[in-house]
């Protein structure tokens, strides 16, 4: 059963689904179970997006000046040629 797989479904909701099946409550914990999931995905999700926004906003600074490097690089070069 639930038991033999402690890696995929953590001990409260093996809990919550088996107090279910003894009460006869199950869909009402399947369905609790379900958005304790869906909290802990959001929140990691979250988490993960604000790490990714600095991170993208620093590699998209750094093609913006290597942009402007790479167009004026030739121009000053020119302006040493005249």
């Amino acid at each position: 059963g639930m038991q033999q797989q402690p890696k995929i479904f953590s001990q409260d909701i093996i809990l919550l689904i088996t107090v279910g099946q003894e009460t006869g409550n199950l869909s009402d914990m399947i369905e609790r179970a379900s958005k304790i999931y869906k909290d802990k995905v959001e929140r990691k999700l979250k988490r993960y997006t604000m790490l990714v926004q600095p991170i993208m906003m620093v590699i998209l600074g750094l093609l913006v000046a290597g942009l402007i490097f790479a167009v004026y690089t030739p121009l000053f070069n020119l302006a040493d040629a005249v």
